[in-house]
């Protein structure tokens, strides 16, 4: 059984800066306790921040230098995590539904399923009756 921190480094190694909690649980075969108690060890020593709940941000030397991680780094999948959607997102959805009527979206079942997604969206829908109201000169309803 590998220790948190040597999970950490092989993540930081591939790339990665971040982890969800069950998967390193998972990963690393050990108990919530057991988990819990490492956690909150790393974070303690500066090595962990937790933004979230189950979402890790594993710090870097300079990170901590910083004062903070760089965002760039782990905001995407942080919003993957928490299922939200980010403003590229509602933008990219914005373009593609120019599509729909066309039957481009219709040869590629993962983008049209991506738009209805973004579409179902609290943000999208906020967004567009704003646009929309910009166009029609009528103040949104929601």
């Amino acid at each position: 059984m590998a220790s948190l921190e040597h999970y950490l480094d092989e993540r930081l190694a591939h790339g990665r800066s971040y982890f969800v909690g069950d998967e390193a649980r998972s990963a690393l075969g050990v108990s919530q306790r057991n988990f819990a108690a490492a956690v909150t060890r790393l974070i303690n020593k500066g090595r962990l921040a937790n933004p979230r709940h189950g979402f890790f941000l594993i710090l870097r030397p300079e990170d901590r230098v910083a004062g903070a991680p760089d965002p760039v780094r782990w905001i995407d999948p942080l919003l993957k995590h928490q299922r939200l959607a980010s403003a590229g997102d509602l933008l990219m959805v914005t373009v593609l539904r120019r599509l729909n009527g066309s039957g481009l979206l219709d040869r590629y079942p993962n983008l049209s399923a991506y738009v209805a997604r973004g579409e179902t969206r609290p943000a999208y829908k906020r967004a567009f009756a704003d646009q929309l109201a910009v166009f029609t000169g009528k103040p949104p309803t929601g």
